[in-house]
């Protein structure tokens, strides 16, 4: 089987750092970023077509003609205008019809076991959350099939992005390109047109691993390094929804602390929806809580086992407020508390609510009330101490940066 692997473009956003080295040369870890492209491909993928560009004379130098095992075939692209015109190019190493090959960009960073659950489909894709999907893409799944993907979109409607590596075959060169507003010739416009005849299985990824800009090498780099080491001391408390216990902590730096108190949430985490209604109005909900009082906050939840966030930010606003959302976009995570609670919240701005058809039961202990305000009564409500909720605070200030956005 053959593997073709992008690895002509100039990474630019990496400045220095690939001003005389080709991206897929960095080193991610104790290897680059090419190494380990190649060394989690299994044996049945034993040739290997690089397509390359810039400095493509320093790979051709590493790698040679063998890796492994591996036979590596060269083509350069003679324009640089993008990854459509990247596999066009290698389209001459394929002779046999509907011959099955993986295709992998050249700054992806893959597991063994990704590949392999790739390759155990006929067709697939490697997908993950992502934290800003308008500089990725976006694309629709129904039936965990990937239904329409859209590079680099405006305005994306989740978090959920296609990343760069897949398995196609070759029907993949008989759609046509289409060139991207910013100029260039993207891969996502041939497979756009792809899975729409061929059934595109999703393979989840790890979240947020892309590697663009310096900084994105440097934080994974040093994510080990941020670790602390716990000991658990003495267990407090310990039901179905909390664990309270008194904790050791070694930090990395040496230092200690004794005798810390950490609650551990058991709930898989909460999910919050900050909801705007056509008009630009915020729907927000009125109930008592056992310490906050009387608390106007948005829309919130515990996680689920088997339901995703998406799901349970959707069910939650039907519950809560009698609302769906026309659009749901993925803020990210965070915790509220970081140093003493385990608790992370998953935030969503939730974009065009109309009222639902459906009816959800809620929790009946809780006593919900539904408001809906302007974005200025809103902002006075921050100002007076009436809105003192963390999430639903960043999900105003997030909803009102996106408007500016656009």
């Amino acid at each position: 089987m053959k593997a073709v692997i992008l690895v002509a473009g100039k990474g630019t956003r990496m400045k220095d750092l690939t001003k005389d080295l080709p991206k897929p040369l960095l080193k991610v870890g104790n290897k680059t970023l090419l190494e380990n492209i190649l060394d989690a491909l299994p044996q049945e993928v034993d040739e290997i077509i690089m397509v390359i560009g810039y400095q493509g004379h320093k790979i051709v130098e590493k790698f040679g003609d063998n890796y492994h095992g591996k036979i590596i075939y060269y083509i350069k692209q003679e324009v640089l205008n993008g990854t459509a015109g990247a596999v066009l190019s290698a389209q001459k190493f394929f002779i046999q019809e509907k011959e099955r090959f993986m295709i992998i960009l050249g700054d992806e960073y893959p597991t063994k076991e990704q590949v392999k659950k790739c390759l155990s489909n006929e067709f697939s894709w490697l997908c993950r959350e992502f934290y800003d999907p308008s500089q990725s893409n976006a694309i629709t799944i129904k039936d965990n099939c990937i239904t329409e993907i859209i590079e680099k979109p405006e305005n994306p409607t989740s978090n959920f992005v296609a990343s760069g590596m897949m398995v196609v075959n070759t029907d993949i060169f008989k759609y046509k390109p289409e060139q991207h507003r910013n100029g260039e010739y993207y891969l996502t416009s041939m497979m756009n047109q792809f899975v729409k005849g061929h059934n595109i299985q999703v393979v989840e990824g790890e979240k947020d691993i892309a590697f663009s800009y310096p900084e994105d090498i440097d934080n994974f780099n040093n994510e080990d390094k941020k670790d602390c080491l716990i000991k658990v001391r003495k267990i407090l408390h310990d039901d179905k929804w909390i664990q309270a216990d008194i904790i050791d902590v070694d930090f990395p730096n040496g230092k200690k602390i004794s005798n810390f108190l950490r609650l551990k949430v058991k709930n898989r985490g909460s999910v919050s929806v900050c909801a705007r209604m056509e008009d630009g109005r915020f729907i927000l909900t009125r109930q008592l809580r056992p310490v906050a009082g009387l608390s106007i906050e948005s829309v919130a939840g515990g996680g689920e086992k088997g339901k995703s966030w998406e799901q349970l930010a959707v069910k939650e606003m039907i519950q809560e407020t009698g609302y769906r959302p026309g659009k749901l976009v993925r803020v990210g995570d965070f915790y509220t508390q970081g140093d003493r609670i385990d608790n992370k919240h998953h935030l969503f701005l939730a974009f065009s609510c109309v009222e639902a058809q459906e009816k959800l039961a809620g929790d009946e202990v809780q006593d919900i009330e539904r408001i809906i305000r302007t974005p200025k009564e809103i902002l006075g409500m921050i100002k007076t101490g009436k809105i003192n909720d963390m999430p639903t605070i960043a999900g105003i200030f997030a909803h009102l940066y996106y408007e500016l956005k656009r």
